[in-house]
């Protein structure tokens, strides 16, 4: 696949500092289209490793067709005969498989509120599968990706609705009117 790349040297990418354990990663967030993007760097062999995650608010941004279809069931699953039970998320069978992720969807996670009041969802991948190995993908290439996969999830949902910096709440982009002011 050919894909144009874009040089975002200059972009003022806002990031946080995490705890020395973590080994030095770097979380570099923002929006697009409206949506929440987050890409994490962690120090590795080969230009490190990589990850990027898109945050909903679903409730708020969605149709409550598509909020109701990104809130997973849970089931919980043991990987061995009397081992300890995990949670999982059929994510596979959802319409998160018709998103864009590198090698497809690795991560889902429940991000709302108590009572389920502001459901919010983690939905990302990893760059680190066996095709994976050697390669340097560096930021503009992720920051391309996490923009592809929001690309896929307006594609597949439609239009989202974002919260208005002047008086906070959720619109469709068509929903904004100008306004004029007359000297």
């Amino acid at each position: 696949m050919n894909m144009e790349k874009t040089d975002y040297s200059d972009k003022k990418f806002k990031t946080q500092d995490c705890d020395p354990e973590l080994k030095n990663r770097k979380i570099y967030y923002g929006f697009y289209r409206g949506v929440r993007y987050e890409i994490n760097e962690s120090p590795g062999e080969v230009g490190g490793h990589w990850t990027h995650y898109i945050h909903i608010n679903i409730d708020d941004q969605l149709t409550k067709e598509f909020a109701d279809k990104l809130w997973l069931e849970p089931s919980y699953k043991s990987f061995s005969e009397g081992g300890r039970e995990h949670l999982s998320y059929n994510y596979w069978d959802s319409l998160i498989r018709d998103l864009d992720f590198h090698g497809g969807c690795t991560w889902y996670s429940k991000e709302g509120g108590p009572d389920e009041k502001s459901r919010r969802v983690k939905i990302g991948c990893d760059y680190q599968h066996l095709w994976d190995e050697g390669k340097d993908y560096g930021l503009n290439y992720i920051f391309d990706q996490a923009k592809r996969t929001i690309d896929s999830l307006i594609r597949v949902v439609g239009e989202v609705r974002t919260r208005s910096h002047g008086d906070g709440k959720w619109r469709y982009e068509s929903e904004y009117s100008e306004t004029k002011v007359t000297p």
